[in-house]
């Protein structure tokens, strides 16, 4: 009788242990934030655009503009626009310091930001 107790107990016990790890439990920590690329690709074109436009209110036109995104663990997304035209060579650093002033200035970045840099042919 003792043996046969035990034995359903034991029965018991791995009924439990696999109806326990049965179950899925979903926490309620933080998820994380996927942002959608959809949205990320028209959010850098409209960026690209306004560069080309205020690079093309300063004159400089057949440019070549290259934008790279970069995103960290937050979401927080960081803009490398690489500017190059043959004209910037020639431009004083004065120059230079204002185009990248009307380029902040002109381009919106919600949430991300954006940095500049001029390569000269």
């Amino acid at each position: 009788m003792k043996m046969r107790n035990f034995r359903l107990i034991i029965a018991m016990l791995a009924l439990m242990i696999l109806a326990e790890s049965a179950m899925v439990v979903h926490g309620a920590g933080k998820r994380e934030a996927v942002p959608d690329p959809k949205y990320l690709l028209s959010s850098e074109d409209a960026c690209k655009q306004s560069v080309v436009d205020a690079l093309s209110s300063h004159g400089l036109t057949n440019r070549g503009v290259t934008l790279t995104r970069q995103t960290d663990a937050q979401g927080i997304s960081r803009y490398t626009v690489v500017i190059s035209h043959i004209r910037l060579a020639k431009m004083s650093d004065q120059e230079k310091r204002i185009l990248k002033r009307d380029l902040y200035q002109s381009v919106e970045t919600e949430g991300s930001t954006i940095s500049y840099e001029f390569l000269t042919i």
